[in-house]
């Protein structure tokens, strides 16, 4: 994957261009996938945060500042946030205890 050609889809999908999220999401979603099954350890549950942290990928990409991070950097920090909270929201739910009798 080449940080220059992520780094271009990103600003363009900042500027709303549906046609370079798709290339973005392609090149990127494998890594932040890996991701997100080493810090969830539940395929669905990454599944499901990948899903999430690329929604906010695209409503927030026109925060992107290359000066401040790479593309990857950037997208992983939201993706891997989505993750943490993710597991924050797992282990503050109550276990359900079924009644034994």
């Amino acid at each position: 994957m080449e940080p220059h050609c992520l780094k271009e889809l990103l600003i363009r999908s900042g500027r709303g261009d549906a046609a370079a999220f798709q290339p973005l999401y392609e090149l990127a979603a494998p890594r932040l996938c890996a991701l997100c099954k080493r810090l969830l350890r539940d395929e669905a549950a990454a599944e499901d945060v990948l899903q999430e942290g690329f929604v906010k990928i695209w409503r927030n990409a026109a925060q992107f500042s290359a000066s401040k991070a790479s593309a990857m950097t950037w997208m992983t920090t939201i993706v891997r946030n989505q993750a943490l909270d993710k597991l924050r929201q797992i282990k503050a739910r109550p276990e359900v205890v079924e009644d034994m009798e």
